[in-house]
């Protein structure tokens, strides 16, 4: 069922050459109701309670993608609040996909100037030499540049896959310990989006332990272009 609904999507993406077009989201929204489905997900009650994407400074939210596509739809959206809600966005993930990422900003009208590179590195670094304070200090150094650019914020987006083969598992698990309470009381969010396309075929880098971890360090799901809260 899952690979059918990717191939599905894909073709969907394909014809109507929109990320955006409501019977493209819609498909991806089926596939998110697998996705949760089927890495058991609610090991962690959610909350019915829905958070929209807008006011979102102090959340450490996890995203679970099957295949690029399904990544790529879903961070359009999330990015887009961002920007139009003058917020920074910083990503951390491989060459291609952010490659792919910028294109894609471009070509459905959203501002790419307000997205930038973070290195993933730089947070590993700081919370291996000072822990939580060495992280909050990263995030609040961030967050002077982007006030000096009248910026009210900013989201940070990683891919654990890539933090992982820049780092390692040891240093990236340390790490997701520390994010939740990173960005509490600041005006950035934190978003984490995990491979479920690794980890339930192959668990080459995103294996049981790291998903069962990211159920236990994150405070919210982004699910249905919304967050839920995990309880």
């Amino acid at each position: 069922m899952l690979e059918e609904s990717r191939e599905t999507l894909i073709n969907l993406v394909s014809e109507k050459e929109n990320m955006l077009d409501a019977m493209v989201v819609n498909k991806s929204q089926a596939l998110d109701q697998f996705i949760v489905e089927c890495i058991k997900c609610d090991k962690r009650r959610i909350d019915s309670k829905i958070k929209t994407l807008d006011n979102i400074f102090g959340i450490h939210s996890t995203f679970y993608y099957y295949g690029r596509e399904h990544l790529l739809i879903n961070l359009l959206p999330y990015i887009k609040h961002g920007v139009e809600n003058n917020e920074l966005i910083t990503v951390s993930f491989s060459k291609d996909i952010y490659h792919q990422l910028m294109e894609l900003l471009e070509s459905h009208g959203i501002d790419k100037s307000s997205v930038i590179f973070f290195p993933v590195k730089d947070m590993v670094m700081a919370n291996n030499k000072n822990g939580l304070e060495g992280v909050r200090q990263l995030i609040s150094t961030l967050l002077k540049g982007v006030e000096c650019k009248n910026y009210k914020g900013a989201r940070i987006i990683g891919q654990p896959s890539f933090a992982i083969g820049e780092t390692s598992k040891e240093d990236f698990l340390k790490l997701e310990k520390v994010l939740t309470d990173s960005v509490i009381g600041m005006n950035a969010s934190g978003l984490c989006v995990y491979d479920a396309f690794d980890y339930i075929h192959n668990g080459q880098l995103i294996d049981e332990y790291i998903m069962n971890d990211s159920f236990r360090t994150h405070s919210h799901l982004l699910y249905n272009n919304s967050l839920f809260k995990f309880n």
